[in-house]
C-alpha cells in the first residue's frame, strides 16, 4: 500500500487537464483517496461532472462557498500528498508568490511546505523558459516543492519542447518510488 493513501490534487487551466482525468482513474483503481480543487479555469476544459465520476465526490471550486469558509486550512490537514496537476504557468506564479485567490492557492499558501508537495507543470516551451517562470519554479523548489517534470515534447500549440506534462503513469511510478523507498528505510 502507498504511503500516499490521501491525495490533494489541484487541477490548473492548462489545455492538458483532461490528462487529470487518467491519473484520477488510476488513484482510484490503487484505492488511493483523491479529492480535487478545480480552479476556474481548469473549468474551461473539463467539467465537475467528470471529475466527480472519478472521484465519487464533487471537487471543491470555490473559497468564497459561504459552507465551507475555512477550507483552505482544514484541507492542509487531512492529506498525505499534495497535487498540483498541471500546473499553469500562471498558478506556479500565484503559489510562487503567495497569491491565495483561489482555493487552490489559499490552500497551499496554508499548507507552508508541512508536506509533500508536487508540481507538474505543463505549457509552451517558450513560457516554460520565460525568465519569470524559472525563477518562480526555482524558488518552489528551494522552499520544498518537488517538480515533477516537465516533459519535452509536443506540446497542444505544435511547438516541441520543453513544457509537456508528465504522464499520468510517470505520476504513478513516483508514487510507487516513494512507497519502495518509504519501505527500504523502515527496515
Amino acid at each position: 500500500m502507498s504511503k500516499f493513501k490521501k491525495v490533494l490534487v489541484v487541477m490548473t487551466g492548462s489545455v492538458s487537464v483532461y490528462k487529470a482525468i487518467d491519473l484520477l482513474s488510476n488513484f482510484k483503481k490503487q484505492g488511493i483517496y483523491c479529492d480535487v480543487i478545480m480552479t476556474e479555469n481548469s473549468k474551461k476544459f473539463i467539467g465537475e461532472a467528470l471529475v466527480e465520476a472519478m472521484t465519487d465526490r464533487a471537487p471543491l471550486v470555490d473559497i468564497f462557498d459561504r459552507t465551507k469558509m475555512m477550507d483552505h486550512i482544514y484541507l492542509t490537514r487531512n492529506y498525505d500528498l499534495f497535487l498540483v496537476y498541471p500546473a499553469s504557468a500562471d498558478f506556479i506564479a500565484r503559489i510562487a508568490n503567495g497569491r491565495a485567490d483561489c482555493l487552490g492557492s489559499a490552500t497551499l499558501l496554508a499548507l507552508n511546505y508541512k508536506s509533500p508537495l508536487w508540481i507538474a507543470p505543463s505549457m509552451n516551451p517558450s513560457m516554460y523558459e520565460n525568465p519569470a517562470t524559472r525563477e518562480n519554479i526555482k524558488k518552489l523548489e528551494s522552499w520544498g516543492a518537488k517538480m515533477l517534470g516537465p516533459n519535452i515534447g509536443s506540446v497542444a500549440c505544435g511547438d516541441t519542447g520543453k513544457g509537456r506534462l508528465f504522464e499520468p503513469f510517470e505520476v504513478m511510478e513516483k508514487i510507487q518510488i516513494e512507497q519502495n523507498i518509504d519501505h527500504l528505510g523502515t527496515n
